[in-house]
């Protein structure tokens, strides 16, 4: 009976130490969340770094290659009526 008894504090111990564990870190949570100011950032610390510059070399449009190319044919539209009025309808 003892050791039954035993087992059962010990249990109950256990878990009172982690139920404390959690409302610890649940009050960390909520003072760091609420309670703690923030470090405002001032615009100079920040380092700014500009893109590089773009150069766009249009001097590609004038090889050959390009200049072979043709145009297609321009693709005519459907002229018949497509479907039906009421798609809902039961056939």
């Amino acid at each position: 009976m003892a050791i039954v008894f035993l087992q059962k504090e010990k249990a109950q111990r256990n878990l009172i130490l982690i139920f404390l564990a959690i409302i610890l870190i649940m009050a960390y949570v909520i003072w760091s969340g609420f309670f703690k100011k923030e470090k405002e950032l001032v615009l100079e610390e920040i380092p700014f770094f500009r893109p590089a510059e773009v150069e766009i070399n249009f001097n590609v449009f004038k090889m050959p290659l390009l200049q072979d190319l043709r145009e297609f044919s321009e693709i005519k539209p459907f002229e018949e009526k497509i479907g039906r009025e009421n798609p809902f309808l039961p056939f």
